[in-house]
């Protein structure tokens, strides 16, 4: 009734993914035909899906939506066979998902936009349209049961608020329907790999009440061996997840749907990242300077790390959504209504060194809970419009404790308090058929308050922001849709820890704002099988917050100058000859610091603090994807073969502000081959199929004798995938 879903269009083909060469892309705008529409027509009827998004918070097909945005539905995540968020990056051009020290610090970038250390996410996480707002919240969940993941490109602060200047994740659960439906699947791979995910979903009185239960658990046996105790295989990491649905549809203009969600993970090494300073130094880490003078090759690493105690980590984080929408004769009222609560802890050796004088031990514990309520226009009028309100309160409590035989003690215990309200506002006039003009305007107050324990102080920020987007929308044919977006968003500020003001750290930050100026075109070809998207990029992000530290105690963030970022982003489908589709994505980034001067963290090395011209941390030139699936029927009994090849590679990238830590490029291939029909399915598979050694984050040697530090990729991965529906 409410929900978006996925269906054939007689129109044409419509589709969010990809294309490998922008040129070709933009040739492709002005051409009525193609040699490919050709043998579409010769070979007979091969339509794309159409796909359906609520990116906008309303249903739109895909084309329409003046947005640089990837759709990945069921049909695609469950082809694929991604598990976790990590894997999203392989399916999404402009995604980078970096693990700086283990899965505590797993962060996405989007277009190069990253928060710096332990700041607050650049990209939001939704879940049914609720964003609990936590520190890294989301980003170990696992890919269950969902309908499809939207991945919003740029700021997009006017619908979504705080924090979405790099982008927006959006995961939709598949609602319970009256047809009664489940799957069971399994995994067994090398290195002590397991996958096991089963639902089931159907009426509890039918038209009336739905209901519906998924649960998932993950096990990765580890591939890091620790040359200071002999183990091998330390970093085994588990995953327990559970999803329950209900959905109730008493009258024709009522829906509501309640979800709950739990994520448990568990890893056995807090910090398995590999550090340098035995293959160079000794025992000695190397200093700052001598990385900058080539003395540490990064690049250069082993699948190993040498630690007595590698700690551990855990994370518990449940979240309850009641979306709730009820239709009147010229609009929609929906009501969002979310809480979570997120328990975090992580221990590992203070210096990283088999010689560590005591492990860290970080306690997190986090409650969160938001309302939304907004009234949406019906009908297929010229004139579209939205109106929302919004409440957001999120306390976190984070303790830091020293632990030595002797037992442990509180070195720090801070607790930080955010409310945010919100108005906001969309409209959306269509002048002609073919020319559209939609503009918002979002107002957030948002104060903060960091309260010290320890020291018994308190810490106050407040802002107050004007967050406006306009898109102007052109359709020379129903096939093609040519827009021009500007928009605006901004990363909240707030107060820095207390023990650092008083160390010499300003009392507060201020907010960061990125503006983005954006033209693309989405269309496809007619009477061929053939879709696109193409989006041309210019970004200016002014009063960038860098994190900094004096220390290991003392952490901070600064706002420290501009940078630009302009890129091209080119993406399409294509079914070329029955049974087979081609998938395709091509990503250019030219991201820099403009103006970024910090001579705290600089100076004391010797090095210059200017550091203008320097490429943003994460961000990589180029990037792109190439898939190809090939079903095609194996005879009688309604069995066919699937064949699939994924290709990812990123390019380049900084792990530091200095540009000293710099990750070679990488390319990743996973394959499949198997046997399906409606019910069954059974193949085998090849996870980074061979085996391509790469880093997904870093950090440079600190002060107080931390070495620099890797965290390393996944190996190759071979196994046995098995699946049921029914």
């Amino acid at each position: 009734m409410f929900n978006g879903k996925t269906r054939k269009d007689a129109r044409g083909p419509i589709s969010s993914d990809m294309t490998v060469a922008g040129a070709v892309a933009v040739a492709l705008l002005a051409a009525p035909s193609s040699a490919g529409a050709q043998e579409a027509r010769e070979a007979g009827p091969r339509m794309l899906e159409e796909i359906v998004v609520t990116a906008q918070k309303r249903e739109q097909r895909l084309q329409d939506v003046p947005v640089s945005i990837s759709a990945l539905t069921s049909e695609l995540l469950q082809d694929s066979g991604v598990v976790g968020v990590q894997d999203l990056a392989q399916l999404a051009p402009g995604l980078i998902i970096a693990e700086t020290i283990g899965r505590q610090t797993t962060v996405a970038s989007i277009r190069g936009v990253a928060p710096f250390g332990f700041a607050d996410e650049t990209v939001v996480m939704m879940i049914d349209g609720y964003t609990s707002g936590f520190q890294r919240s989301g980003n170990n969940a696992t890919l269950l049961e969902l309908e499809r993941v939207e991945i919003l490109r740029g700021p997009q602060a006017t619908l979504y608020g705080r924090n979405a200047i790099g982008g927006v994740i959006n995961y939709i659960t598949r609602r319970p329907e009256n047809e009664f439906r489940g799957s069971l699947r399994a995994d067994v791979g090398t290195r002590g790999n397991y996958v096991v995910q089963g639902s089931m979903s159907g009426p509890v009185m039918r038209d009336v009440l739905y209901g519906g239960v998924a649960l998932g658990y993950r096990e990765s046996g580890g591939f890091m061996d620790n040359d200071a105790t002999g183990e091998r295989n330390v970093n085994d990491q588990q995953d327990v997840n559970a999803r329950g649905t209900l959905r109730f549809t008493p009258i024709d203009a009522l829906e509501a749907n309640l979800t709950f969600d739990y994520n448990e993970a568990d890893d056995a090494a807090g910090d398995p990242s590999y550090a340098y300073q035995d293959r160079y130094f000794g025992v000695t880490p190397p200093t700052l300077v001598q990385v900058g003078t080539g003395a540490v090759d990064f690049n250069r690493f082993e699948r190993r790390i040498a630690q007595r105690d590698t700690g551990g980590f855990e994370r518990e984080e449940s979240t309850i959504v009641l979306n709730v929408a009820y239709q009147f004769s010229g609009a929609t009222l929906t009501s969002i209504t979310g809480t979570s609560n997120q328990e975090t802890s992580v221990s590992f050796p203070f210096n990283r060194l088999p010689s560590a004088p005591f492990l860290a031990d970080v306690q997190w514990d986090v409650e969160s809970w938001s309302q939304e309520l907004r009234l949406t226009s019906r009908g297929d009028g010229p004139l579209q419009w939205l109106l929302g309100a919004y409440y957001f309160d999120n306390s976190r409590d984070r303790q830091l404790f020293l632990v030595t035989g002797a037992g442990s003690s509180r070195a720090q215990w801070t607790t930080d308090d955010v409310t945010n309200q919100s108005l906001f506002a969309n409209v959306d006039y269509a002048f002609t058929d073919r020319v559209s003009l939609k503009v918002g305007l979002r107002y957030d107050d948002e104060e903060r308050e960091l309260t010290d324990r320890v020291r018994n102080r308190r810490g106050k920020s407040d802002a107050q922001e004007w967050l406006p987007s306009v898109s102007l929308s052109y359709r020379p044919r129903d096939t093609l849709h040519v827009y021009g977006t500007v928009s605006r968003g901004y990363h909240a500020g707030g107060p820095n820890e207390l023990g650092s003001v008083a160390a010499g750290a300003p009392p507060t930050y201020e907010p960061e704002y990125l503006t983005n100026y954006e033209i693309g075109a989405k269309g496809s070809m007619p009477d061929a099988a053939f879709s696109y998207e193409v989006a041309v990029f210019y970004m200016d992000w002014e009063d960038q917050q860098i994190f900094t530290a004096f220390d290991f105690f003392n952490r901070y963030i600064i706002n420290a100058g501009q940078s630009e970022i302009m890129g091209l982003e080119v993406s399409g489908t294509w079914l070329p000859i029955e049974h087979l589709t081609l998938t395709a994505s091509f990503s250019y980034l030219d991201a820099e610091y403009k103006e970024f001067f910090a001579p705290l963290d600089v100076a004391p090395f010797g090095l210059d603090p200017d550091l203008s011209g320097n490429n943003l941390v994460y961000s990589s030139e180029f990037s792109g994807t190439l898939s190809a699936q090939y079903v095609a029927p194996l005879g009688a009994g309604g069995w066919s073969t699937r064949l699939r090849a994924d290709l990812s590679y990123v390019g380049e990238r900084p792990f530091d502000t200095l540009g000293l830590f710099i990750a070679d490029a990488y390319t990743l291939v996973d394959l499949y081959a198997g046997v399906q029909n409606e019910r069954y399915e059974v193949g085998l598979f090849a996870n980074n199929a061979f085996d391509e050694d790469f880093l997904t984050g870093g950090i440079l040697p600190s002060a107080g004798g931390f070495p620099p530090l890797a965290t390393v990729g996944k190996p190759s991965q071979f196994g046995v995938r098995a699946k049921v529906s029914f």
